[in-house]
């Protein structure tokens, strides 16, 4: 019996031992791809001193994917090194012997087994007493945009809030609800389309397809908030009179009399309508006229007659716009607006591209106008969607933007050190840098870098 449990023992050492050197030997193969692969995409003639900076050469932009393995071998500190390596001499001749595709087939089989453990996204539904709390700022604040702007203008905020669905989520189907609810009480609902059942079943059912809201919660919290949202709305009404504002800072003095829209945290976030001296009907962030908007300078202004309509950045024209005036004015540009401009219905239009709220050029269109401004490549982020991942931390995402953004051009560090971060802040907001970003969130990250006027508004920033 002693014999048989001995042999027993050595049979199970010897099988975790098999069992270790088999993960050993898988994990080595993986790392040696992952170099493969480095090696494969790298460009042409990149010295190796360039290569580390750009997140080339030594291939440390993956080892984060296989940090737990690696630390798990029974001795890290004197195999890792070893692994690194090998891995450095097996990826050169694989790269040489294997075609893109087969290393990238190679890759995604790697790293499908690999996600982070905490990317078991759970439900993100509030409670119902916590959505019931929110409904009465939230529809107050539609009837504010309802009474300035019509239904048109609540159309352009519940689309802000929808392009914003990462940060605003379930904020997002009481403004949707509320708008439905005033559409449908209107004189003529069905001239509305966008607040239809058809309509609003597409926006819910295109969240959940990108991850942002779960099939078993959006049925019964959309019923809840159309439920609750009606009685908020008709005590609101009785309540105000036309014409009524909510408190909240504007930072542009000539527009922070009276302000309409979204107002979080005590400053205009979102869409709204603002009104001074001037007036605004656009995107906010912070407070700060920032995204896309109508600027008119009213008539004590010394550029009175003048309207923009195009894109902020932080509150200064950034990006491609359209800028009026009428031709019968005494305006200080009428001369340069004559020059540049097209004459139409007695007004001036000049388009051009805006750095820092002035002119760098005058063109024909904004297709025009963003060819000066250089195009950013961000194919690395593929590798996080195409390879099976559930989720990522956003360092990952920070990681590949960074060198996306470096292998442009030889900016100074600090503008590219700025690009990559605005670009990262103006999606995902001060996100925890170690919160896993779903898959569906990453795609729709990629899809905002692939929208140019957008990246271009940034690059123009961190040059201002």
């Amino acid at each position: 019996m002693k014999n048989l449990r001995f042999g027993l023992l050595l049979f199970s050492y010897a099988f975790t031992c098999m069992a270790v050197a088999k993960d050993k030997y898988e994990l080595q193969s993986c790392i040696n791809i992952e170099y493969a692969n480095v090696i494969a995409n790298a460009p042409p003639n990149l010295s190796k001193e360039e290569g580390y900076k750009r997140g080339y050469s030594q291939g440390f932009d993956f080892i984060t994917f296989y940090e737990k393995s690696l630390r798990s071998l029974p001795n890290p500190e004197a195999e890792v090194p070893e692994i690194l390596r090998i891995a450095a001499e097996a990826g050169t001749r694989m790269a040489k012997n294997l075609s893109k595709a087969q290393i990238a087939k190679a890759l995604g089989e790697c790293r499908v087994n690999r996600e982070p453990k905490a990317t078991q996204i759970k439900s993100n539904a509030p409670s119902d007493a916590s959505l019931i709390e929110l409904i009465k700022p939230i529809a107050m604040t539609v009837n504010s945009v309802w009474f300035e702007g019509g239904m048109l203008e609540l159309a352009n905020l519940t689309d802000s809030c929808y392009r914003a669905i990462a940060s605003r989520s379930y904020d997002c189907l009481i403004v949707d609800a509320a708008s439905m609810f005033i559409n449908s009480v209107g004189p003529s609902p069905d001239l509305f389309e966008f607040f239809g059942n058809d309509a609003h079943s597409k926006r819910l059912a295109k969240a959940i397809r990108n991850g942002q809201f779960k099939d078993v919660d959006i049925n019964r919290i959309d019923k809840m908030i159309s439920d609750n949202v009606k009685q908020v709305l008709l005590d609101d009404l009785n309540g105000r009179k036309s014409g009524a504002v909510i408190p909240c800072i504007i930072v542009d003095p000539d527009i922070s009399e009276n302000f309409s829209g979204e107002c979080i945290d005590n400053y205009a976030n979102g869409f709204g309508i603002a009104r001074g001296r001037d007036e605004y009907r656009g995107e906010f962030k912070n407070g700060m006229t920032h995204g896309y908007g109508i600027y008119k300078w009213g008539s004590k202004s010394n550029w009175a007659t003048e309207e923009y309509r195009g894109w902020y950045y932080k509150g200064a024209k950034m990006g491609y716009g359209n800028t009026s005036i009428s031709s019968s004015s005494n305006h200080p540009a009428l001369e340069s607006m004559k020059k540049y401009g097209k004459l139409k219905d007695g007004r001036y239009y000049v388009n051009a591209l805006y750095k820092s709220g002035k002119i760098v050029r005058h063109c024909d269109s904004e297709e025009e106008c963003s060819k000066i401004v250089l195009s950013y490549d961000f194919r690395e982020l593929d590798d996080l969607t195409q390879y099976g991942f559930i989720a990522v931390p956003l360092t990952d995402i920070e990681r590949l933007t960074n060198m996306a953004v470096y292998r442009v051009a030889d900016f100074p560090t600090k503008v590219n050190d700025c690009i990559a971060n605005e670009l990262i802040t103006e999606f995902f907001g001060n996100r925890a840098k170690s919160k896993p970003i779903i898959t569906s969130e990453i795609r729709r990250y990629k899809s905002f870098l692939e929208t140019k006027k957008l990246v271009d508004q940034v690059v123009l920033y961190c040059f201002g």
